[in-house]
């Protein structure tokens, strides 16, 4: 049976109707998209001081990094990196590794209280002396690492980052005599701040302790209990 013209235009207006259908849906998802696309935009600038975007050496991405939520594999790749500094050198790298302390990582304050002891101690002159080499390694059995939460710090509240690092030291004489094996142990506290190109932890350490593993783990079990910081330490020997 033919269709007529009526038949025809019938069916063209049914099929038109549905396109406009299809239309208005489309238009209705795409500004739903758009609207949902401004929102998220808004939302991330408005919080963009909350949140930060941080490389850390050995990590082969990009971690995000919300103040308080430092997890403790992040905090574990800063305070060996902070050890390794402090243990891993030779006669002639020894003041190098400290100046990268002192000018990215420490505050002002350690770095003061730690260059006093250095000096009292002659340290970096009996090191040239002796032409000692000291070699670091950490032992995994005996160190944590926390985040003790948002702390009072000097009339502020900060986010802070806490643990323990344990390891082994072996220094040598003349590259190659040994002449001693210590294991030792460092409690480490460090304030969560802004990254910047030379601090790419975005941590800056405050406390630097060394002593006895017993009277360490005390310590920081207080701070994760309390929510305080040990005191400022004149007598911190690195």
């Amino acid at each position: 049976m033919k269709q007529t013209y009526i038949d025809k235009l019938t069916e063209a207006e049914h099929v038109n109707g549905i396109w406009k259908l299809v239309s208005l849906v489309c238009f209705a998802v795409i500004s739903i998209q758009a609207f949902a696309s401004i929102y998220l935009s808004t939302k991330l600038v408005s919080n963009v001081d909350r949140i930060r975007y941080v490389l850390a050496p050995g990590v082969q991405t990009f971690t995000t990094v919300r103040p308080g939520e430092l997890p403790s594999s992040y905090i574990e790749e800063a305070f060996r990196f902070i050890t390794d500094r402090l243990n891993g050198w030779s006669y002639d790298s020894v003041k190098d590794n400290y100046k990268t302390l002192f000018t990215q990582f420490y505050d002002h304050g350690l770095t003061e209280r730690t260059q006093a002891n250095l000096k009292s101690l002659n340290y970096f002159e009996d090191i040239e002396s002796r032409k000692l080499v000291s070699l670091w390694q950490v032992d995994s059995s005996e160190s944590q690492y926390e985040w003790c939460g948002n702390v009072p710090v000097r009339g502020d509240i900060r986010g802070v980052a806490c643990g323990i690092v344990s390891g082994t030291q072996r220094l040598y004489a003349e590259h190659s005599i040994p002449v001693s094996q210590t294991k030792v142990h460092y409690l480490i506290y460090a304030v969560n701040v802004a990254p910047t190109a030379n601090n790419f932890f975005a941590l800056q350490i405050m406390r630097v302790k060394r002593g006895p593993l017993q009277a360490l783990k005390a310590e920081l079990e207080n701070s994760l209990k309390n929510g305080v910081l040990p005191s400022e330490d004149h007598n911190e020997i690195i």
